[in-house]
Formats: structure tokens, sequence, C-alpha cells
């Protein structure tokens, strides 16, 4: 059922927390985010991740649209 299945997935003791969204002025030594984890492995592979999904540049990024549709 719904519920059993929402509980499987929820684990309040890992996560992210930003600090930095796509288009925030970063300086070296900023801090831009913080993973949470019950595992060293996974956070290891969650680290991995995280750092990959980041790319630093000197010019802000293109600006998406909020809402990329409309599903009727």
């Amino acid at each position: 059922d719904r519920r059993q299945r929402q509980m499987c997935i929820r684990d309040r003791s890992v996560g992210i927390l930003l600090e930095k969204k796509k288009g925030d002025a970063v300086k070296k030594g900023d801090v831009l985010g913080y993973l949470h984890a019950n595992d060293e492995q996974r956070l290891e592979a969650a680290k991995d991740k995280f750092l990959n999904a980041y790319a630093i540049t000197d010019s802000r990024p293109e600006t998406e649209p909020l809402i990329k549709g409309i599903l009727q």
C-alpha cells in the first residue's frame, strides 16, 4: 500500500541541504551544501555525484523558465 511504500523510502537520517543554488555567486571556501548519510560508502557516492553536479564559471548561467510545461 501507499503508506508502506512511503515509509520504506523515507529515511530522515540521510539527505542534502543546499546552501547555493544555480546562478548564485560563490567564492573559494564557500559551502555549497551539506550531505547527511548513515553509511560511509553511500556518503562517498553521494559526495562524488554532488561535486560533479556543479560547474563553477565566470559567467552567470542562462535562466530557465520556472514552468517547463503544462500537462492536460
